[in-house]
């Protein structure tokens, strides 16, 4: 009953949710951009842990987002491995911090396959290919579906409340919550 039970108390109330688990290229077969071969670069990714959890993609990617038309009819095979999150785990403020997680959590909530990328956790190399598609002075989090880029944090909610982002994805609208 004293102050090491108060601490330990302490932290049970406080516990987090389970933390992101990084896909670096030593704990996982790394993802390559491009052909069949495995010619290409390596795809920045970060997935959840195996725990059923909808939506994050895990695999090879054969869409780069400087290829390919950008965007893939509903129904096609390539259409629903092609939606990428970009984000970082090191926000310079808390409205990115907060940005991230709520494009991450409506992206789960549609069920829709998507692959996250952490442009803080992977080489510069491998992000490079990300950062040409960012305009100057946009910020994370990033939603592409091929190689068109949908917008920022606002930018997508404001196609959410329009309804006009299940279509984007490739998704029926509404069919997430049913």
């Amino acid at each position: 009953t004293g102050p090491a039970s108060a601490s330990g108390n302490r932290r049970q109330r406080h516990k987090k949710s389970p933390p992101l688990v990084v896909l670096s290229s030593l704990h996982r077969r790394p993802l390559h951009w491009g052909s069949e071969e495995g010619a290409g670069r390596v795809l920045p990714m970060v997935s959840t842990p195996d725990d059923g959890s909808p939506g994050v993609k895990k695999g090879r990617v054969d869409q780069t987002p400087e290829s390919g038309s950008g965007w893939d009819p509903p129904g096609h095979a390539a259409h629903h491995s092609s939606i990428f999150l970009v984000i970082t785990s090191t926000p310079s403020t808390q409205k990115v911090q907060l940005d991230c997680r709520r494009i991450q959590w409506l992206l789960q909530a549609k069920k829709a396959t998507h692959t996250v990328i952490d442009l803080s956790r992977e080489d510069a190399e491998s992000t490079k290919l990300w950062s040409q598609q960012v305009k100057a002075g946009a910020s994370l989090p990033l939603l592409f579906v091929g190689s068109k880029l949908l917008g920022e944090a606002d930018a997508v909610q404001c196609l959410e409340d329009d309804g006009a982002l299940d279509c984007l994805l490739g998704l029926q609208p509404g069919a997430s919550f049913r």
